[in-house]
């Protein structure tokens, strides 16, 4: 790996700690039961692979550092992040780099259970709403 990408993407990470984070990423990634609880959730491959290496990390990570190890575009690191931070599978620590660490699993299975809850209270309001204005109509 060259010096200057690693200085730049890995403040908070050695080279051995890369090695170690990577290893233990691929052990969580093969894991039927990770296969399960990310089918169960609906996590889609950025999305999984994103939380299994925060999952896998003892450090909180950035997105640079997360984007490297899963191979996948950092703009997309971002999106997949913020999106696992709204549905409580992930939490920011700071900022200016932010960093990302993992919800425990059944933390994480607690808190996007009830936020597909809420949304789909939100959804039936709404559908009421649309209802009542289409026999209003009548």
């Amino acid at each position: 790996m060259d010096n200057k990408l690693q200085s730049r993407a890995f403040k908070n990470l050695s080279s051995m700690d890369l090695s170690a984070l990577t290893k233990q990423f691929l052990k969580i990634k093969h894991n039927q039961d990770y296969h399960f609880f990310k089918n169960t959730i609906g996590l889609g491959e950025y999305a999984s692979n994103t939380y299994a290496i925060l999952l896998a990390s003892k450090k909180a990570l950035s997105a640079s550092e997360c984007s490297f190890v899963t191979e996948h575009p950092r703009t997309k690191t971002h999106g997949v992040l913020k999106w696992l931070e709204e549905n409580g599978l992930v939490e920011s620590i700071g900022s200016r780099p932010a960093l990302f660490k993992a919800v425990p699993p059944k933390k994480a299975l607690v808190n996007f259970i009830k936020n597909e809850k809420q949304k789909i209270t939100e959804m039936e309001g709404k559908l009421k709403q649309i209802a009542n204005a289409i026999e209003n109509a009548k």
